[in-house]
Formats: C-alpha cells, sequence, structure tokens
C-alpha cells in the first residue's frame, strides 16, 4: 500500500526501516547518557575514597572507564 507521506520511488518498507532505525539511535543516546552519568558518579565515589579514609580501588575504577570507553565507542559508530 503506498503512503501519501512516501518520497517518489520509496515503499512504506522503507520509511518504516528508516524510522526503526531512528527510534533505535534515539534510545542508544538515552541508554548512553544513563551509562554516563552512573560511570561519571562511580568514579567521583572511587576516587573519594580517601577522603574517607579508604585506599583508592583502581581495578574498579579501570573496570569502569573501560565500560564508558567502549559505550562512547558503539554511540560514535551509531552516529557516524
Amino acid at each position: 500500500m503506498p503512503s501519501k507521506f512516501a518520497p517518489p520511488g520509496e515503499s512504506a518498507a522503507d520509511l518504516w526501516a528508516e524510522q526503526s532505525n531512528l527510534n533505535g539511535i534515539i534510545l542508544s543516546g538515552v541508554a548512553y547518557g544513563v551509562l554516563f552519568a552512573i560511570s561519571f558518579q562511580a568514579l567521583l565515589l572511587f576516587l573519594n575514597l580517601p577522603t574517607m579514609g579508604k585506599p583508592i580501588q583502581w581495578t574498579w575504577v579501570a573496570h569502569i572507564s573501560r565500560w564508558r570507553h567502549w559505550g562512547s565507542q558503539g554511540m560514535s559508530s551509531l552516529t557516524s
């Protein structure tokens, strides 16, 4: 069934695929924002441990940094 909003030469399936891709990118952006906020808060917590009398746990800092790096790479691959 042709859509009255479709440009010439594009089917309804093409429009559906483009809309699904846009929705996926928006959802990925929201998830990346949540990941960034949580990782930032966790890094602040682990780096402020010396003020609480505990040593910095560098393995956890590296793990959180690695996850944020992977999330940044994934998000940049979607938007390029």
